[in-house]
């Protein structure tokens, strides 16, 4: 190994563990905070954990994209979406059996769409690139898409009075 490989294993490794213990401190932060505040932990879940585990890879993505690393960006979002999709329950499963809820099918609709809409932006037009301007419709009707997500399982899983807790913590 050369002095290169070794400090680029270094970094790796604490860039690695860094990311761990700061997407930890984002989400334990952000539901405290939450719950403070009397939000429900479907809420808190739906947003603070799911953005908090997110960060680590909007990073990436902005970085790879800044330094024109396309490719790593899109890799980044696929290869995350399989990953979690794939090992991480089937890793999960393992340890307790996971049930899978009749509103669950709507989630998984969703996620089909999603990825059925990055799809088509990826590899439609005439330059096949998502680009800052052009593609704007395309993050929005993911970004609605997520929106849509959230309040409908919220919705079918506590009806109106979901966002607040009965007894907010003080």
């Amino acid at each position: 190994m050369t002095g290169v490989t070794i400090i680029d294993l270094v970094l790796l490794t604490c860039g690695f563990a860094l990311l761990i213990k700061g997407a930890g401190w984002l989400v334990s932060g952000g539901s405290a905070l939450g719950k403070r505040l009397g939000i429900s932990d479907l809420v808190i879940g739906l947003t603070v954990v799911a953005f908090g585990t997110s960060m680590p890879e909007l990073f990436v993505n902005v970085l790879a994209s800044l330094r024109g690393s396309t490719e790593l960006a899109i890799g980044n979002v696929l290869g995350s979406n399989i990953c979690n999709i794939l090992p991480i329950l089937g890793i999960s499963a393992v340890f307790r059996p996971l049930p899978i809820a009749k509103y669950s099918n709507i989630d998984i609709g969703v996620v089909v769409i999603a990825t059925m809409l990055l799809f088509v932006s990826m590899f439609t037009g005439k330059r096949k690139i998502i680009d800052r301007w052009a593609r704007m419709a395309d993050a929005g009707r993911l970004l609605s898409l997520y929106c849509l997500s959230c309040s409908s399982r919220l919705r079918r899983q506590y009806g109106c009075r979901c966002v607040l807790r009965q007894h907010p913590i003080h």
